[in-house]
């Protein structure tokens, strides 16, 4: 099965628009944080699976010029109950986010090996909660 519920997400989430990319001005630089949370007992196996493919699709899109950075930011709150356990942060050149970049997004995703951790799939180790869109004002 190809990684697809990256591209899910972030197209039924972000902005939609169509603006130029220009990965040499940074003045428009925008971000997007997707919380995850865990399912019982997999916070550690969710960091690994989203190191193994997402982490590693995102370093894929610096490389060609997509994104500007990107963070896997962690919860504190190590509490089971806590509202999320990690943010996926990606940092775009442009305010419009993914739309920009979609087509060239879904060939690293055809490229990339999906990598099970223990055998068990993102739908088996964690799920999406929300994604926001940020960005610094002047």
């Amino acid at each position: 099965m190809k990684f697809s519920l990256v591209a899910l997400t972030i197209v039924l989430f972000m902005s939609c628009g169509n603006t130029e990319q220009n990965p040499k001005d940074d003045s428009n630089n925008t971000w997007t944080y997707t919380y995850l949370k865990a399912k019982p007992g997999q916070k550690e196996n969710l960091k690994s699976f989203l190191e193994a493919n997402w982490l590693k699709m995102d370093s894929v899109a610096i490389s060609r010029g997509l994104f500007n950075d990107y963070e896997l930011l962690v919860n504190a709150d190590n509490n089971e109950t806590a509202a999320w356990d990690f943010i996926v942060a990606v940092e775009y050149y442009t305010p419009t986010t993914y739309a920009d970049i979609s087509d060239e997004w879904e060939l690293i995703q055809e490229e990339h090996q999906t990598v099970l951790i223990d055998g068990l799939s993102f739908k088996d180790l964690g799920s999406y909660l929300k994604t926001d869109t940020l960005f610094k004002e002047d």
